[in-house]
């Protein structure tokens, strides 16, 4: 295993975005707008979850297609499949599960609840009532990850569930054209390169030409975070466009209101990906058993914090405690703050425990013990996001 695989900035940046999106929709569940100065800047903080979770698809371009492009001579497909199923499903199915019962609950407590029925804090489901997301097509794009791509909001109060959709394409279409471009490079004569940015141009037109263009603008971001991984190993990458690539995602953050979150993707997803090709001697997170533990239950976090929110949100105003429009900042709705993140990080906890830490061990089983085409400590397996 490279260095490059074992960065743990990686982890410490894995964690922190899949807490920020947390913190922005609990923010947005329980706060209402103040004119103070402080409930302004943590509402500007909430609004960025957005962008925390094109972190994420920099993060997976980094450690899924970079990987694939070191080993693009031995690419085994199988491998790579069974590698992206199980680390997406051992998780995503409890997940359903979970959303399906929280939301049935909710459905019994109150049928017309202000959370589930109607249009509590659009910041939460971008104007979709959860129980309006229980037809054919809207559990058939969650099951099967295919939520941008078919039309349809993710299943119930699981919102954060859209960005699977397009990671799931990119899991399947990267490694076919990226056997087509070696192909056509190695029948050309040309250089491979040169054919994977071909190949790569055309789909992201494609996408464009279906009028897709935040998913080409997703898709490049995706595999601009394997390109990092490459230049990384390389140490080609000039030292101040790693800097200057910071400087760019932190404008990105701070042009957001401005700007828009489609820019503001772009500049934080290009700007994360010049820092990330430079691997500077050095290189730390925060504090190492601390990021691991936190990022090896980021995903679990990720696809199961909203509906635990959503559920206790409606338990509070049955208790009274929490009332249309939010709450005033103060030792009440910070005790509630306190309470949904205890509860969404135990339920996490035990997510990771029982299932995203068994992920290497459902692999081994269906691939086969003895056939031996996935290693126990393959670096495939290791430290992936979402």
């Amino acid at each position: 295993m490279s260095r490059t695989d074992e960065r743990d900035l990686l982890d410490a940046i894995r964690w922190i975005s899949a807490f920020m999106v947390f913190w922005g929709h609990a923010w947005a569940a329980l706060f209402a707008h103040e004119p103070t100065l402080i409930s302004q800047l943590l509402w500007m903080l909430a609004d960025t979850r957005h962008e925390w979770v094109v972190i994420f698809f920099v993060l997976s371009g980094y450690l899924v297609a970079g990987k694939a492009l070191v080993r693009a001579d031995s690419f085994n497909l199988w491998s790579y499949a069974l590698a992206r199923i199980t680390r997406i499903y051992i998780v995503l199915i409890p997940a359903l599960i979970l959303t399906a019962a929280l939301d049935g609950l909710a459905y019994r407590m109150d049928p017309t609840s202000p959370v589930h029925a109607g249009l509590w804090a659009d910041q939460l489901f971008g104007g979709t009532p959860p129980f309006a997301n229980y037809d054919l097509s809207h559990i058939a794009a969650s099951v099967l990850s295919l939520e941008p791509f078919v039309g349809s909001a993710a299943m119930g109060s699981n919102g954060p569930l859209w960005s699977l959709g397009f990671e799931w394409i990119f899991y399947i279409c990267f490694p076919v054209l990226l056997l087509a471009a070696d192909a056509l490079g190695r029948r050309t004569g040309g250089r491979l390169w040169l054919a994977r940015g071909l190949i790569l141009a055309v789909s992201i037109a494609l996408l464009g030409w279906r009028h897709m263009p935040y998913a080409a603008l997703l898709w490049l971001i995706w595999v601009g975070g394997g390109v990092a991984h490459i230049l990384a190993r390389t140490g080609r990458w000039p030292a101040f466009a790693r800097w200057i690539g910071l400087a760019v995602g932190v404008l990105g953050f701070v042009l957001l209101p401005r700007i828009g979150y489609r820019f503001a993707d772009a500049l934080i997803g290009f700007g994360l990906i010049s820092f990330l090709a430079r691997y500077p001697s050095g290189e730390r997170g925060l504090w190492r058993p601390l990021d691991e533990t936190l990022a090896s239950a980021s995903y679990s976090l990720y696809v199961t914090h909203l509906p635990v929110v959503a559920f206790l949100c409606l338990v509070f105003i049955r208790l009274g405690w929490l009332h249309a429009g939010g709450e005033r900042l103060g030792l009440d709705s910070l005790g509630m703050l306190a309470g949904l993140a205890a509860t969404a990080f135990a339920v996490s906890a035990a997510f990771s425990a029982l299932f995203e830490h068994n992920t290497d061990r459902l692999r081994r089983r269906l691939s086969g013990a003895g056939r031996g085409s996935l290693r126990r400590n393959d670096p495939e397996q290791a430290r992936e996001t979402q």
